[in-house]
């Protein structure tokens, strides 16, 4: 009788191993859900002077007077500032993005800076959500600190003005 037992006993736990008994075998163990991939908010902005329209900064034309939308080369103390300059975008000191100036273009000509109009150089960094601050880097210009929300409003640009 016990030798029966014994058998019954071991068939019951060859049964158990092999899912028999669902209720008697651990739970198979799953990996944590990955985690989400930030969102990304590409970014517009311009790095920009006011360039005196008595120097020659339209490019290709001399002295002429510069109209809006003419390209301008950034001269006269702001030769670092040109087409490919490197823009980095960091986060909790990681570079999340660098951007490059794409070439100057004459602005409106203000009323309240006569003689004077603005150079601009656009750039698009790609912005990733997941940060509390971000900051901009324009080299040796100097850099700026926005939150996530400053940097990723509508219709809000990274515009960096550079004063000599």
């Amino acid at each position: 009788m016990v030798r029966l037992f014994c058998v019954l006993f071991l068939a019951g736990l060859g049964l158990a191993a092999c899912g028999g008994d669902e209720a008697a075998s651990p739970a198979t163990p799953t990996l944590p859900p990955a985690a989400s991939t930030p969102v990304t908010f590409a970014v517009e902005g311009s790095v920009t002077f006011w360039a005196a329209v008595n120097e020659p900064l339209v490019a290709g034309s001399g002295f002429s007077y510069p109209r809006p939308g003419q390209p301008c080369l950034a001269l006269s103390g702001y030769g670092d500032i040109a087409t490919g300059m490197e823009v980095k975008l960091t986060a909790d000191g990681q570079v999340l993005d660098v951007g490059h100036l794409t070439a100057g273009v004459y602005g409106d000509k203000p009323t309240s800076l006569v003689g004077k109009m603005a150079c601009r150089f656009p750039f698009t960094l790609t912005v990733p959500s997941g940060h509390k601050f971000y900051t901009v880097d324009f080299g040796k210009r100097g850099s700026k600190t926005y939150s996530f929300e400053e940097i990723t409003m509508p219709g809000r640009g990274l515009d960096f003005e550079v004063r000599k």
